[in-house]
């Protein structure tokens, strides 16, 4: 595993799933107008961020504190609680939690946050909104989202409802370009078929999508759509992904 440079981690401030859950939960609580830091929110919660409190709190009823406390010792670069964070991990139940416990080992360069992060994308029995957030998490420290890709499209395949499609999109405009060719060609076809989706909401973001990954052979798809949509709205949306992509050529 590489090491995480100065700048990724300087750039990186680990805001664990729970933590921003529970902030969004509570936004008005003890903040105003701007977005706390992890250490912040600890804070308010009571919880300090001495080493010997943190590492306290890897032990907290409280999931999201678990996994915030695992975080703000990465950020502190506290090596040395390593062994405590791998343990939290090891006893965790929580899988959002899991999440934001593994992303701190990555950061500290422990092995095993990445393992851990890969072996949740293999899970079937995670609802598919806590892979979607591995996804996420591997966006966050710029590794590959490949593992979840297999489970991802298994699941839409049977699952072709617009929620579905609607909690996925950026899942797998962030995936493809870590996939060998025959998953990304699955996953173009994912984001083409959505140009179809009966919510005008998931065929923009489709088209946007389109447009992120590049995909030059979806101008036709797109066309296509533009024909036959009947809100002048998404239709404007339409033809506009259809502008920005073909002036990528």
């Amino acid at each position: 595993m590489r090491t995480v440079g100065v700048n990724l981690l300087a750039g990186l401030l680990l805001c664990p799933l729970p933590w921003r859950a529970a902030t969004a939960q509570n936004s008005d609580a003890h903040f105003s107008g701007q977005l706390p830091t992890p250490a912040d929110w600890l804070h308010a919660k009571g919880v300090g961020t001495s080493e010997p409190d943190l590492i306290a709190a890897l032990r907290n009823n409280d999931p999201a504190i678990r996994s915030t406390a695992a975080n703000e010792l990465a950020n502190q670069h506290d090596s040395a609680a390593i062994p405590l964070i791998e343990s939290a991990l090891s006893d965790e139940r929580d899988p959002e939690a899991q999440i934001g416990i593994a992303q701190a080992l990555f950061v500290l360069n422990d092995p095993k946050g990445l393992a851990h992060l890969q072996s949740m994308c293999s899970d079937a029995s995670l609802d598919i909104n806590v892979i979607a957030e591995v996804v996420g998490s591997f966006r966050a420290i710029r590794q590959s989202s490949a593992p979840c890709a297999g489970l991802i499209l298994r699941y839409l395949d049977s699952h072709s409802d617009s929620d579905s499609r609607t909690r996925l999109l950026g899942a797998l405009t962030e995936m493809y370009q870590w996939t060998q060719p025959p998953q990304a060609q699955q996953i173009a076809s994912q984001l083409q078929n959505m140009l179809g989706d009966s919510d005008p909401t998931v065929r923009m973001q489709a088209s946007d999508a389109l447009v992120q990954i590049d995909l030059q052979s979806s101008a036709d798809s797109l066309r296509a759509a533009i024909a036959r949509e009947n809100d002048p709205d998404t239709r404007t949306h339409l033809q506009r992904s259809l502008d920005r992509l073909e002036k990528k050529q």
